[in-house]
């Protein structure tokens, strides 16, 4: 008896199918939307991420224990620090930004960590004696995005 190699042999597979055609199974819900196979009903896209939320953005002479001290909008011009407290919601891992500006420029940015969904954040600049007038921080997102802004003056 004789033995063929397989490798050898060339062979040649046609299949010959008519039009295609796409499943057309009637989902559950009566719709006639077409519906995967052995699928019960259509899938759901994937949920967006949370997004960030900055409940609160005020200024004051110091942070105590997660707590804004010397809450005010106006401050004087002898010098010292303003802090800026923010609370950020649906967090984490998305840091923020601080970007402070004096008369409408950017005079500062501080990078702040978003750790946990809920968090209170902070930074601070010290204010010269000559740099009265209108004071602005923007809360910035990862991406730049300004979720919040506030305004203090120095006298």
């Amino acid at each position: 008896m004789k033995r063929l190699a397989l490798a050898a042999l060339p062979v040649l597979v046609l299949l010959v199918e008519g039009p295609a055609k796409a499943s057309t199974t009637t989902p559950a819900d009566g719709s006639n939307a077409p519906a995967a196979a052995g699928a019960s009903s259509p899938a759901q896209p994937p949920a967006p991420a949370a997004a960030l939320t900055v409940t609160e953005a005020a200024f004051g002479t110091g942070v105590e224990q997660r707590a804004l001290q010397g809450r005010a909008e106006a401050f004087p011009a002898a010098g010292g620090r303003v802090y800026c407290l923010t609370r950020v919601t649906g967090g984490p891992a998305q840091p923020v930004v601080h970007a402070w500006f004096h008369e409408g420029k950017q005079v500062s940015e501080v990078k702040l960590a978003v750790d946990h969904p809920s968090t209170t954040t902070w930074s601070y600049k010290t204010i010269g004696a000559g740099q009265k007038g209108s004071w602005r921080v923007d809360v910035l997102a990862a991406d730049g995005a300004v979720l919040k802004s506030a305004s203090f003056t120095v006298e």
